[in-house]
């Protein structure tokens, strides 16, 4: 008697394959991409902390930030804090410096969290031709200042080496992206990268633990618009003040779907820089007057819409603060 052979359907294969490649697929970033963001942060007045009733902190969150390096091999090299552009020109209104804080930041014996300081401008006081110092009418000076930072030509990014004085107090165990972990155009055809390609955001968000301004978490999102051509993306996810300069990094996985077709050919996708947070998109609604029939009041909520800058800019930035050295004669 023949020995009957179960035959597997083409059903029960296409099944089990789709489950493969969704636990393949499933992939999360190194858990050591957080040591690669840090709290920009400025101090509070003292008179804003006493009409606060002691309730602020000694230092607020004005954005977020991260490191990468022009060089290929050791991203500790030449380390280079990015952010957004409007995160340095309105600390710079505040302060000269601002202090930086990550994920391990250490405490000293009475719990303060230990920051580095880094002068981003510098503000010289203008003076007349007597040389008194020029003041306003309502008495205050006239200063002058000088950027320390890189802006991007055209998009909402800026950039600054960091200086040799700061190095004793960088910490060891810091990570920053390479210029081959930032995303560029030939990989985003290759890859197909657009408008449903899964993301994750790396920022601080206020209020999760007490004495903390912010705490340092990872959120999911997904790219919502991706235009071609276009210097910024638009991601489905949440961001809040503070995470302005946050990086978007590309979710990693070895299953690629380009037009209808599942591939594992060619580079697999790793988790390479996305983008840079510039803002929140937000939805306004009004309330109208039955009357007049004009709006009376403005209602603004957080779409959860959020605006990036494309991670190819900053290359254009690495790129044009550290230009290759040409070759001797």
């Amino acid at each position: 008697m023949p020995l009957a052979i179960p035959r597997i359907g083409l059903l029960q294969i296409s099944a089990v394959l789709l489950l493969c490649c969704s636990r393949i697929s499933a992939v999360e970033i190194p858990k050591d991409f957080q040591r690669m963001i840090v709290s920009i942060e400025v101090p509070t007045s003292a008179a804003d902390r006493l009409a606060a009733g002691g309730l602020l902190q000694p230092y607020r969150a004005v954005g977020t930030g991260f490191f990468a390096s022009p060089d290929a091999k050791d991203p500790l090299t030449r380390l280079t804090l990015i952010t957004a552009k409007h995160v340095m020109e309105g600390a710079c209104l505040i302060s000269s410096r601002v202090y930086l804080r990550y994920i391990d930041s250490p405490k000293d014996l009475h719990g303060n969290t230990l920051r580095w300081e880094l002068q981003i401008c510098e503000k010289t006081l203008q003076r007349d031709a007597h040389g008194a110092p020029v003041i306003l009418p309502d008495g205050s000076p006239v200063a002058t200042t000088r950027k320390l930072w890189t802006p991007h030509p055209s998009a909402d990014l800026a950039a600054m080496q960091l200086p040799p004085t700061l190095s004793d107090r960088v910490p060891q165990d810091l990570k920053a992206f390479r210029i081959t972990d930032i995303l560029n155009d030939a990989l985003q055809r290759e890859w197909d990268i657009g408008a449903s390609d899964e993301t994750f955001i790396l920022a601080f968000h206020p209020g999760i633990m007490n004495g903390e301004p912010s705490s340092a978490v990872i959120r999911h999102g997904t790219i919502a618009f991706f235009p071609n051509g276009a210097d910024t993306f638009i991601v489905d996810s949440f961001v809040f003040p503070g995470n302005s300069g946050s990086p978007v990094i590309l979710k990693p996985t070895i299953v690629n779907l380009k037009g209808y077709q599942f591939t594992v050919s060619g580079n697999a996708r790793q988790a390479y820089l996305l983008g840079v947070v510039v803002e929140f998109i937000p939805y306004t609604d009004f309330a109208i007057s039955p009357q007049t029939q004009r709006p009376r009041i403005t209602f603004e909520e957080n779409s959860g819409l959020v605006r990036a800058v494309r991670a190819e800019k900053v290359a254009e930035l690495l790129r044009a603060m550290y230009p290759p050295t040409p070759p001797a004669p």
